[in-house]
């Protein structure tokens, strides 16, 4: 069953990821659990770079997992909400992921519960219940503190804690997460200019601006160190809000060099921060044609409200009454929709609560301790009694015998007591041998946490390959269309012209145009159009056919939409479908 996985992957998987599908194929003979195990941890493993296609594989193993334990069976479905989220699959509904957590809060190890609690957050973060996400991201981070866990998803965790904090403007919070994850990440090699970024934007909400300014040189000095300062361009576009709001001028203006040099493509999540750079340049024209942008094509309320917020502001400063006010009407708008008063007391309320529930659980272990404590003492007490009664009584009874019955039990009364004597000194030994044992458990942590830091310094190593490797498919893939365009033009300049423009949105592609296309292509590519039909079959529909030749023509998504007027899900579905196309 893994062949066809192999054909399929064959040219997407780095040759390094190969010897990973080879080891699971070779654990397909074995049905024992600790081999499903192995085969499941290598489809974790090879999930971390390629969810789609460790959710395919994780498939294949659907019979042996049914044919499995029970936890077995609950690792596997956790295992896939695992992939599913990293391949940015919404998560539509907490059924499965509460039943994992059920299980694993009763059955599993100390990691699993982080793993599941991880989730959880992140199932509640897609159904946007803010308050339920930070609890359960709180619960994953608190495994810290009860066993072995998982650093790199601890790294995570703050993450994405600080990000929910921040998303609802409860800044301290949002700090605090910030630097736990800085500190995380510093132990684990993997500090990037991203991890950074995070402090100094809670810095600069809260005020601490001499500190968010130094954070925010101590990025950039980081990205300048960088031989690639592409990779960074979405943390430089919001240093250079930063630095415009701070009125740093020098660093700004770097920032925007980078930007120019690197030709880093302005999200429209980040249409505010160049609205911001020319404001402090005093370009209003351009400041406000930025905010205007962000405001019409900002892609969440969020930016919609700093759009807005930032019009109010310029308007007024130009003196522009009329539409001061207009976005003054639009921004109350925005801000009574996304309701962030009562997300904050939401997000406050369930932080209140679950560490409210964290207190209260410690509360009632040590109420708990004292209540065996009293009992313990209850019960001696209770014998000592008893046995004081019990003596009282035959005393009572043997009144009239001889003086020697008496003395007997005066000296029963006296072992007793030696009995008793020897209980406490027994006790007292007893808590020395826990002395000792806590000192030995002291030892042995000394010794797993170097051992820790031995692996860490592994899972540096791994991830800076993963990495390299990375980023030699990104540059194969560019060179790949850089060559078929050139090649194109230079043989087909007529239909090529006539293509472009179409994805310009100023002509209509005719039947003859497209035989023209198809035919320069073909000359290229002889082998293309038997490869279309061996890859989609004869049914193909002609949208599918063109979309496929415009793709190996080297035309992007936003342009094969514009060219086939297409849905932009469709385009984005086959683009990741036909990738065999530009191999």
């Amino acid at each position: 069953m893994y062949y066809f996985s192999f054909l399929r992957l064959m040219k997407t998987i780095p040759t390094s990821h190969f010897l990973i599908i080879v080891l699971l194929a070779v654990c397909s003979c074995d049905k024992s659990h600790d081999a499903l195990t192995e085969k499941m941890n290598i489809v974790k493993e090879l999930g971390n770079s390629f969810p789609d296609s460790a959710l395919t594989m994780l498939d294949s193993l659907q019979d042996e997992v049914d044919a499995s334990n029970e936890y077995i069976r609950h690792k596997n479905a956790l295992l896939s909400i695992r992939l599913r989220d990293k391949a940015y699959m919404t998560a539509t509904n907490d059924n499965e992921i509460k039943r994992q957590v059920r299980y694993f809060e009763k059955n599993g190890s100390n990691e699993d519960r982080q793993e599941s609690y991880y989730y959880a957050g992140s199932v509640y973060r897609d159904l946007q219940d803010t308050p339920s996400a930070l609890e359960y991201f709180l619960k994953s981070a608190d495994c810290k503190d009860d066993g072995r866990i998982d650093s790199l998803m601890l790294r995570n965790t703050y993450s994405q804690l600080n990000s929910l904090y921040y998303d609802v403007q409860d800044y301290t919070h949002a700090l605090e997460m910030a630097r736990k994850e800085i500190a995380v990440a510093d132990s684990l090699g993997l500090l990037d200019a991203r991890t950074l970024l995070h402090e100094g934007a809670a810095l600069m909400h809260l005020d601490s601006v001499h500190q968010a300014h130094e954070n925010f040189c101590q990025v950039m000095d980081l990205i300048n160190k960088e031989e690639t300062k592409g990779r960074y361009g979405t943390e430089v576009v919001a240093l250079l809000h930063y630095f415009s709001t701070l009125k740093d001028k020098e660093n700004a203006e770097t920032c925007s060099r980078i930007i120019r040099e690197e030709r880093i493509s302005i999200q429209k999540d980040l249409f505010c921060n160049l609205g911001t750079f020319f404001l402090m340049e005093n370009k209003m024209d351009s400041a406000l044609y930025y905010y205007q942008k962000a405001l019409d094509e900002g892609p969440n309320m969020f930016d919609k409200y700093n759009a807005a917020r930032m019009l109010v502001l310029v308007h007024h400063q130009l003196g522009n009454k009329e539409k001061t006010d207009q976005f003054a009407g639009l921004f109350v708008q925005i801000n009574d929709s996304l309701n962030l008063g009562e997300n904050q007391k939401l997000a406050a309320t369930a932080n209140n609560k679950y560490r409210y529930f964290k207190d209260k659980e410690a509360e009632l272990t040590l109420k708990a301790d004292r209540e065996r404590y009293k009992l313990f003492s209850f019960v001696i007490s209770s014998l000592l009694i008893i046995l004081l009664l019990v003596g009282l009584t035959v005393f009572n009874m043997v009144n009239n015998r001889k003086l020697k019955k008496l003395m007997a039990i005066d000296s029963e009364l006296k072992n007793m007591h030696e009995i008793n004597k020897r209980l406490q000194e027994e006790q007292q030994q007893e808590e020395q041998v826990l002395d000792r044992t806590r000192q030995l458990l002291e030892n042995k942590k000394q010794e797993l946490q170097a051992l820790k830091a031995d692996l860490d310094n592994a899972s540096k190593e791994l991830q800076e390959t993963k990495q390299q490797l990375q980023e030699k498919i990104g540059l194969s893939k560019q060179l790949l269309k850089m060559v078929n365009k050139s090649t194109l033009k230079a043989n087909a300049e007529s239909i090529t012209t006539k293509v472009y423009e179409a994805a310009k949105g100023t002509y209509i592609m005719q039947d003859k145009d497209w035989r023209d296309l198809c035919c320069e292509i073909d000359k290229l590519f002889p082998s293309f159009r038997e490869e279309i039909i061996q890859h989609l079959g004869k049914k193909t529909t002609e949208q599918q056919v063109h979309f496929c030749y415009l793709l190996k023509a080297g035309l992007t998504q936003p342009q094969i939409r514009n060219v086939l007027d297409m849905p932009k899900s469709t385009a984005w579905t086959w683009a990741e479908t036909y990738k065999w196309v530009l191999e």
